[in-house]
């Protein structure tokens, strides 16, 4: 992922989508793919068991202000 840390494995298609969770990510964004950035990640949270809110930043590039932002609205902040 752009800007993250974790080497991570996706399908090609799922690149655009998982790339809008990103406020940095270059030439995608969640207006350009129609994908609501709390509905995609609370997806890719889905395969994992609980993980460290520091864990989701760095395999996501995920700054910790926007990281901060997404799991609110997860939690209906």
């Amino acid at each position: 992922m752009p800007g993250g840390e974790v080497e991570s494995v996706c399908a090609l298609e799922s690149v655009p989508l998982l790339s809008a969770l990103s406020a940095t990510a270059p030439d995608t964004s969640a207006e350009e793919t129609g994908a609501d950035p709390a509905e995609l990640l609370s997806q890719w949270l889905s395969f994992y068991g609980p993980v460290s809110p520091s864990f989701v930043g760095k395999a996501l590039g995920l700054t910790e202000e926007r990281l901060e932002h997404l799991l609110a609205e997860l939690d209906g902040e």
